[in-house]
Order: C-alpha cells, then structure tokens, then sequence
C-alpha cells in the first residue's frame, strides 16, 4: 500500500523538485510523502476494512472476537436479537472508520 501510494505522485511533480536543485532525500521528504499522503490514509483505511471484515470471519470459525461472539451466542442459540445487534456494531464500526478515513484523506489534499 505504501508503495503503490507513493508511486502514485505525479512524476512531474518530483521532475520539476529535482530541476529546482532538491536533493533525492528532500525531494522524498517534501514532495513525495505530502503528494502520497492522501492515497495513503485511503489505502489504510481499506486495510482497517479489511482486518474488520476478516475479523468477523474468523470468529465465525472460531478465532474470537466479534463475529465468534455472533456466532455462539447469537445464531446458535437461536437469539436473533443479539445476532442483528453485533451485525449492527461491526457495519458502524467499518462506517465510522470509512468516513473517518475519508474525511482524513479530503484534509490531506492538498488541491
């Protein structure tokens, strides 16, 4: 993620800081990280997604956490209640953490 994010700068940019008499380790540290900074803080918020998202699928084969405590207490206990209430807790933990990163990455932006 990191890679792709940083590779992600418009060439251009780093062109025209390297033209200006930038150094390779300015040039990273000025240009590359600020212009990368927001695919960045997208690219983790997927990966916070995604462990979410595996999470909840382990505990569903026995790894713990949430998606287990789903799974015992709620479905095979026939207690539909609790089964809609973790469902409920997991979508606005993965909705809170999207629109936080979201919000991150428009901050970042530097257009």
């Amino acid at each position: 993620m990191v890679e792709q994010s940083l590779v992600s700068v418009d060439p251009g940019v780093v062109e025209a800081a390297r033209a200006c008499g930038a150094g390779r380790v300015r040039t990273l540290l000025t240009v590359v990280v600020p212009e990368g900074f927001a695919p960045l803080v997208l690219g983790y918020t997927f990966i916070f997604v995604a462990i979410v998202d595996m999470s909840a699928m382990a505990g569903y084969v026995g790894g713990g956490g949430l998606g287990d405590f789903a799974f015992q207490y709620g479905y095979q206990q026939f207690d539909w209640k609790l089964t809609v209430v973790v469902i409920a807790l997991l979508v606005i933990l993965v909705q809170v953490g999207q629109y936080f990163g979201n919000w991150l990455a428009r901050r970042a932006r530097h257009r």
